[in-house]
């Protein structure tokens, strides 16, 4: 078998993660999880996730079977242990940016801010982007997405809250739940279309649709209307 590639993808929560059977406690099994991840995302990038086991992950790993079901009850819960890999670094990336929302600047450019910085933290992760087009048909996908999205959906109505202390607390969690719905949706579809000029134009239009969208809702809320953009003034030829 010809080597696989290598896969940088930040370490899991072990005691977040569903996948896990079993948390790795000392490092060294930290590390062979780690290697089970590896190991398991190149082959499924490779082959597909339906034609990969764990005795395939095993004997690339250099490991025996038991290892891989000690820590994994199947390969099911090694696809949703890799989602979830992949797709709770970028949470933090893009709530990183929300953090520091202040209600008088420019909600185009949080929104543009935000899914910028997700874009290029999976761009910046060999083999992620593949990863999660593989996966996406799986339940392990669709629930781990469902968990990312409140997760990010409640931290965002957080900030909303504590920023509009008069709106109606349902009225911000169905925002940025509604919200989160079609981001992922849209993030789908940038990685679906070929790069280069179609998908920059995706991008584009999502960050036009989200951000109107935390406009819209901001000024409904009597949010105080961000400063205009200042305009360059033509040079008289």
């Amino acid at each position: 078998m010809p080597p696989l590639p290598s896969l940088k993808i930040a370490p899991i929560d072990e005691e977040e993660s569903a996948g896990l059977r079993a948390r790795p406690r000392q490092q060294r099994s930290k590390a062979r999880v780690e290697k089970i991840l590896d190991t398991a995302a190149a082959l499924i990038i490779r082959h597909g996730r339906a034609n990969v086991s764990g005795a395939m992950v095993a004997e690339a790993a250099e490991l025996p079977v038991s290892s891989i079901y000690q820590y994994f009850a199947n390969m099911d819960a090694v696809a949703a242990a890799l989602v979830e890999r992949a797709m709770f670094s970028v949470d933090d990336v893009a709530l990183g940016v929300a953090q520091g929302f202040d209600l008088s600047g420019d909600p185009m450019r949080l929104v543009a801010d935000m899914i910028d910085a997700a874009l290029a933290r999976y761009e910046a992760e060999p083999g992620a982007i593949d990863l999660i087009l593989e996966l996406r048909h799986t339940a392990a996908y669709a629930e781990t997405a469902a968990r990312s999205d409140a997760q990010i959906a409640a931290a965002l109505a957080d900030i909303l809250k504590q920023a509009l202390p008069h709106v109606a607390p349902e009225a911000i969690d169905a925002y940025t739940s509604a919200s989160m719905a079609v981001a992922g949706g849209m993030q789908l579809l940038v990685w679906r279309t070929p790069a280069g000029p179609r998908r920059q134009a995706v991008i584009r239009e999502w960050k036009l649709i989200a951000g109107g969208r935390l406009a819209a809702f901001l000024a409904e809320a009597g949010a105080p209307a961000p400063p205009p953009t200042p305009t360059r003034k033509r040079k008289k030829s």
